[in-house]
C-alpha cells in the first residue's frame, strides 16, 4: 500500500533524478566551434568529451589547405565531395568520399587539395594534447 509519505519520497526521487539527467545531458551536447576561417575556408573544432583521448576538426574548403601535424598523427575521411588530394613533400595520395586515411606524424605538415565544384568537407582525428 502506497502512503503520503511513499508518494512524497517517489516524487522527490524522480525530481531530483530528472534535475541530474538534464545536467548530466548538457555535458554531452556540445556545439562545434569556429576557430579558423578564410577565403573558401573554415575550419571547426567538434568538441568531445573531457575524457576522450582524441579530437575532431571539420575542414570545409575549396582549393588548397595547409594542415601542420605538431608531432601527432592524423585519421581523415572526406565525407562531402568527391575526392580529395593528400600532397606531402614527398608523395601525393588520392582518395575518394568515405575512404579513410592515416597521416603519420614524421610527415610533420602536408597540403589537402579539394577541387570540387562545391564545398569539401573533410573530418580530421587525432589524440588531445592532454593524452601525450
Amino acid at each position: 500500500m502506497e502512503t503520503a509519505s511513499n508518494k512524497y519520497q517517489t516524487r522527490n526521487e524522480e525530481s531530483r533524478f530528472q534535475s541530474i539527467l538534464a545536467k548530466g545531458l548538457k555535458e554531452f551536447i556540445y556545439r562545434p566551434v569556429l576557430i579558423e576561417k578564410g577565403e573558401d575556408f573554415e575550419r571547426w573544432q567538434l568538441p568531445t568529451h573531457e575524457d576522450h583521448l582524441y579530437a575532431i576538426e571539420k575542414y570545409m574548403w575549396k582549393g588548397d589547405v595547409k594542415i601542420n601535424l605538431n608531432q601527432q598523427c592524423q585519421i581523415g575521411m572526406l565525407v562531402e565531395g568527391e575526392s580529395v588530394e593528400i600532397i606531402t613533400d614527398k608523395k601525393s595520395f588520392t582518395y575518394a568520399y568515405a575512404e579513410t586515411f592515416i597521416i603519420p606524424a614524421a610527415t610533420e605538415n602536408y597540403t589537402i587539395r579539394y577541387s570540387g565544384k562545391e564545398n569539401g568537407i573533410l573530418l580530421l582525428s587525432y589524440v588531445k594534447d592532454a593524452f601525450c
